[in-house]
């Protein structure tokens, strides 16, 4: 094995951290200087540099694979050897890898074509340029932030010779799970024994565990040679035929009874199961107590009253999950309407409850404001347009001025149809029976945007939003000139149709559209859901009491709640949006000039927290009990941390963030000081700051061991900003690892400018950045102090009164 410390050069690169070790290679993440980027660095063991022609034959082989250019494959930029060491630079691929995502349970159908189909596009590339990849396995298979498989390690590869073999190496190369009868036997093998390693991941998936695997590699080896393939459908009854005839075909003993392609083995598969793969993409990888409850969930899902929910739920694809983002986000932000955006929209309304077409159109001859328009999402977008320069003007919204009743009263007619369908359609989702009933009141896009202005005018909102600004700007993570208030507007306006009032106990959908969209319609699905969860759990009481302890606790029950509806709408989406030709590709075209994606990356992270982590949360609690009623059960007793949404097993083992007090330091700065704000980060956010400059598996796991922390926000008259936190992690080691990665942090963060570090008091480390932040971090395990400043004497003076 290969030991090589940070800070450690091999050639330009620089040393960060080891990633992993296996029995060919040690990875570490470096840093490549003349680029300025992080890339992946793999050094093998010195026992191959012993071998006189080792080096000749790797540069070969390193020359071959990094001319493989394909999506799936893993990059090579660079190889060579250094001070005896010699190691082949790729680039860096955070996501795990595929058997990180292997559960032991079988995946769907859809799901396993997702990952092998990009595979095998990638597979055939490399044999199509004469290059075998030997050792096929979900280990060498790495997964990117798009949830895209990208095959790694062609280590073991070979440059194939001209004839029709495609190597002569008489060696058997490989794991022994995976290997064909030819490479066991250690007989010629050709580009069929990686066509029967990627059948072997193909029945683990579909089965949950590999055939053939022994007590010793030889007697697995064996087992490949002399064994009867395990039949899939005795491990997994639930299993289709057709498919089980493929696999057989595909481990076939005799290389020639096999496909003889990996594009030809996906089509077949693609026939048996009647699922195309370019209408598919692979899923979210399932949080850790979805995969520890997962045994329950396939027999249990069905008599929690929702038809096939682990399909939708676990494996809803990144194209779902976006059409969720979009119909959700308004949601998520506007639970709470309140008094002033009651009465900011006080026009004349219809309730489409109590009202039939004949008698709206009357009203709309009457001059209500009921109005239809064709294009309500492009006039969203231009309601939107100066959200984050000044004030909105709701008034200038376009609307179409038909007063034709028959126009009127035709477009109502379908949007009552479309609520009565949905209300349905949600509730047997949920499992809700009988669903309790939620009014729907009609608005004009000009009344929903006074809606939500009126929203944001509420001084609790604005205190929050404010003390949310104050610190993003402190630790650098937002400009100081841009308004979080005037940018979540920007967000809102452009992405609300409908939204759920806990206030009113109202939903109120889009009145002025004279189509139904699929983004209008999952827009209701989830604003009408949000009034079944206030109906049901007075989400509204819940989210009022997690306020008054911390905005960690605030945000853990706002995942609960919003995972929830994002949960059912993707359900909605994949059960009835999807039956529409068209409305899936519809609704996953992009918005003109998203505000979502413009802003800041921890406006981003912040919004989507709660609809991607609580979803993985609430299907956590549904594989729990195996029923809908894992997920009740957490609205009496609700989450207290984003620690606990992070990692559901601290929820289940009820582990309370750890209750941290820190005295009001403001008191004793010089005149001036004031404290602004004191609230708990949660791991959510501290892993958010790190990200700044980490990546994400690094910063994730620097802060996974977070167990509670307090933070002080202060301020001076100069509009000088200092923060000041005690993080408190669940063990020494914990503290000695966060340490560590935010030593990398800052030297990511302060690289290429004229910073001063020092050591304080032996425990601690100051980075005074001219012209930028000053930071403090100081050491004693279990926990760790945080104090960063806009200039160095104020957090000097800070560490001097804390002593």
């Amino acid at each position: 094995m290969v030991s090589i410390p940070p800070g450690s050069a091999l050639g330009r690169y620089r040393v960060i951290e080891q990633l992993g070790r296996g029995g060919m290679a040690t990875v570490f993440r470096c840093h490549d200087p003349n680029l300025d980027r992080f890339v992946a660095v793999k050094v093998l063991p010195s026992f191959y540099t012993e071998d006189p022609s080792f080096l000749g034959r790797f540069t070969q082989e390193a020359q071959a694979i990094a001319r493989l250019n394909h999506p799936n494959i893993l990059q090579i930029y660079d190889f060579g050897d250094d001070k005896g060491y010699t190691f082949i630079v790729s680039e860096l691929v955070p996501g795990g890898t595929l058997e990180d995502r292997l559960t032991g349970q079988p995946m769907s159908v859809d799901q396993v074509l997702a990952y092998m189909a990009p595979l095998a596009e990638a597979l055939d590339f490399a044999h199509a340029n004469q290059i075998l990849h030997r050792d096929m396995k979900p280990g060498n298979v790495l997964i990117n932030d798009s949830e895209q498989p990208i095959l790694a390690d062609f280590g073991l590869a070979r440059m194939l010779e001209s004839s029709t073999r495609f190597t002569q190496a008489q060696q058997a190369l490989g794991t022994p799970e995976y290997m064909a009868p030819e490479q066991a036997l250690g007989a010629d093998s050709d580009h069929r024994a990686d066509l029967y390693a990627m059948g072997i991941m193909a029945y683990q998936m579909l089965v949950g565990q590999t055939p053939f695997k022994a007590d010793t590699p030889a007697a697995t080896l064996m087992a490949h040679i002399h064994r009867d393939l395990p039949l899939p459908r005795l491990m997994n009854p639930d299993l289709d035929e057709a498919i089980e005839m493929q696999l057989l075909k595909a481990l076939a003993k005799d290389p020639d009874d096999r496909f003889q392609s990996a594009t030809e083995m996906i089509q077949a598969f693609e026939k048996a199961s009647g699922i195309t793969t370019s209408s598919i993409r692979p899923a979210p990888p399932p949080s850790r107590a979805v995969t520890q409850a997962a045994t329950t969930t396939s027999a249990a899902a069905h008599a929690g009253g929702s038809s096939g929910f682990s399909k939708w739920l676990i494996g809803a694809g990144a194209a779902i999950v976006a059409a969720i983002v979009v119909a959700v986000l308004a949601f998520m932000f506007l639970l709470p309407v309140g008094d002033d955006g009651q009465q900011a929209a006080a026009a004349d309304t219809v309730n489409v409850a109590d009202s039939d077409p004949s008698a709206v159109a009357s009203a709309a001859q009457a001059g209500s404001n009921i109005q239809t328009a064709g294009d309500a999402p492009r006039a969203a977008n231009a309601s939107a347009s100066n959200a984050v320069s000044g004030e909105i003007d709701c008034s200038n919204l376009p609307t179409s001025g038909a007063s034709d009743a028959g126009s009127v009263a035709s477009a109502l007619s379908q949007l009552q149809k479309m609520q009565n369908a949905t209300q349905e359609a949600v509730a047997e989702l949920r499992g809700i029976d009988p669903a309790p009933a939620v009014a729907t009141t009609l608005r004009t896009r000009q009344e929903l945007c006074e809606i939500t202005k009126g929203f944001y005018r509420r001084r609790d909102v604005r205190d929050q939003l404010f003390e949310a600004e104050e610190l993003y700007k402190t630790l650098g993570l937002m400009p100081a000139e841009q308004s979080l208030e005037q940018i979540l507007l920007g967000i809102q306006l452009q992405q609300v149709s409908a939204l759920f009032d806990d206030v009113s106990g109202d939903v109120y959908v889009l009145s002025d559209a004279t189509e139904i969209t699929p983004r209008l319609e999952v827009g209701y699905a989830s604003a009408y859901m949000g009034g079944l969860q206030q109906s049901l759990f007075d989400v509204t009481a819940l989210r009022d009491a997690a306020r008054t302890h911390t905005g960690d606790r605030f945000r853990a029950v706002t995942s609960l709640v919003s995972g929830d509806v994002a949960v059912v709408t993707g359900g909605y989406i994949d059960t009835v949006i999807a039956q529409e030709p068209g409305a899936l590709e519809e609704l996953e075209q992009p918005i003109p000039d998203n505000k979502l994606t413009s802003a800041p990356a921890i406006v981003r992270k912040t919004a989507l927290f709660p609809l991607t982590q609580g979803r993985d949360f609430v299907a956590a609690l549904f594989a729990e009990v195996g029923s809908w009623e894992g997920v009740n059960r957490a609205y009496q007793t609700p989450p207290e941390s984003s620690e606990q949404i992070l990692h559901p097993d601290r929820y289940f083992d009820r582990e309370p963030p750890t209750a941290v007090s820190l005295p009001d330091v403001s008191e004793l700065m010089s005149r001036g000081w004031s404290l602004t704000a004191t609230d708990t980060m949660g791991e959510f956010l501290l892993r958010s700051y790190l990200e700044e400059h980490l990546d994400a598996p690094q910063a994730a796991a620097a802060a996974a061991g977070w167990g509670g922390d307090q933070y002080l926000l202060m301020s001076n008259p100069q509009l000088g900003r200092l923060l000041l936190a005690q993080l408190h992690f669940d063990s020494a080691q914990d503290a000695e690892e966060f340490y560590q990665a935010f030593q990398a942090f800052m030297g990511a963060a302060t690289e290429g400018t004229q910073t001063r570090v020092q050591t304080v008091s032996d425990t601690g480390q100051l980075w005074s950045t001219e012209g930028g932040k000053t930071v403090f971090l100081g050491e004693s395990p279990p926990a760790a102090i945080l104090i960063v400043g806009d200039d160095f004497d104020a957090v000097d003076e800070a560490l001097q009164k804390l002593g």
